[in-house]
């Protein structure tokens, strides 16, 4: 009888385990580290996401396989699983096909078209995301960057970090990588996509100027004022190297554009001085040739007057 009773307990209890089990199992599979959660958005924004479309809130979540499509003078700042914070710009269709974490050691976003600025921490050993374009993918490690996807070309403008620029066509990845630097940029255009991808045509990297710099700079810090300093300790350590990189060129860049302003100040100054002497000098040297020219028609008025003098006494 005990027995019996028992065993109606051990069942009872096996039946109420195995679905908590499986809802672990679930929750396991579809968790937080494999999605993107919205900060914040502005203008026109559309959600896709299982064929529906749906407007953003802030908090909310998107899962591998939603699109997002922004409309002019539109951003969304996305923070996907604990690695990869993103700011997709205006008139742009991004697709998030996976998201690293849980598992996955290789996060990948579809770039149909417009640009994305992405921050991607410090990620481990065999870890990487991948920005798939057109005509290139960019795959990066514990990088600041953006992407861009316009018709006629695709290009890479490197902050910190480098990517790894794959010239592709029609999805198909070809030849070796090219390697763009922090600080370069390089852009592949769609008529020679064929020709990249084949290795005829190299792929030309270039330094980028001040004024990108200092874009990209200003996206960075704002991406991390939005995004990365609401996550949690954990999260924000791994991306600490880059912040303190990133802020110290900054003021390093805005020291230098100081003293070249107060060089061009002063030089400024010394030259409109020296013109200041220059036309003073001018002036005065004008003056003086007028009073010359003054003496020598009165002396030679005098002179004449003193010859008709003479010439009327000599008559008499």
């Amino acid at each position: 009888m005990i027995k019996n009773k028992n065993t109606g307990r051990k069942r009872l209890r096996l039946a109420w385990l195995l679905p908590c089990l499986l809802l672990m199992m679930l929750c396991k599979e579809t968790g937080p580290a494999r999605t993107a959660r919205i900060h914040f958005f502005t203008g026109k924004v559309e959600i896709v996401a299982r064929g529906m479309k749906m407007a953003p809130s802030i908090g909310g979540v998107l899962g591998e396989g939603d699109t997002v499509i922004t409309g002019p003078s539109s951003s969304i700042d996305l923070m996907a699983g604990d690695y990869t914070a993103i700011r997709i710009g205006e008139k742009t269709r991004v697709t998030l096909a996976s998201v690293l974490g849980a598992g996955k050691s290789e996060g990948r976003f579809n770039l149909g078209g417009g640009s994305l600025f992405v921050v991607i921490s410090r990620l481990g050993k065999g870890d990487s995301v991948k920005i798939v374009t057109p005509t290139a993918a960019y795959a990066v490690r514990g990088t600041a960057f953006r992407a861009r996807a316009d018709e006629g070309w695709t290009s890479v403008a490197v902050l910190t970090g480098k990517v790894e620029v794959w010239p592709s066509v029609e999805g198909v990845e070809r030849e070796r990588p090219v390697t763009v630097e922090r600080g370069h940029w390089a852009e592949i255009p769609t008529s020679k996509a064929g020709p990249i991808a084949a290795g005829k045509v190299p792929i030309q990297v270039r330094p980028l100027a001040d004024r990108d710099k200092e874009t990209l700079t200003a996206d960075f810090l704002d991406v991390k004022r939005r995004v990365i300093d609401s996550q949690a300790p954990v999260v924000r350590e791994r991306f600490r190297g880059d912040v303190g990189e990133i802020e110290r060129e900054r003021a390093l860049r805005l020291r230098g554009e100081k003293e070249r302003a107060l060089r061009e100040s002063l030089e400024a100054k010394k030259k409109a001085e020296l013109e200041e002497q220059l036309r003073k000098e001018s002036e005065k040297k004008k003056k003086e040739d007028e009073a010359r020219a003054r003496a020598k028609v009165k002396k030679a008025a005098a002179k004449q007057k003193t010859d008709r003098s003479g010439d009327i006494s000599g008559t008499k």
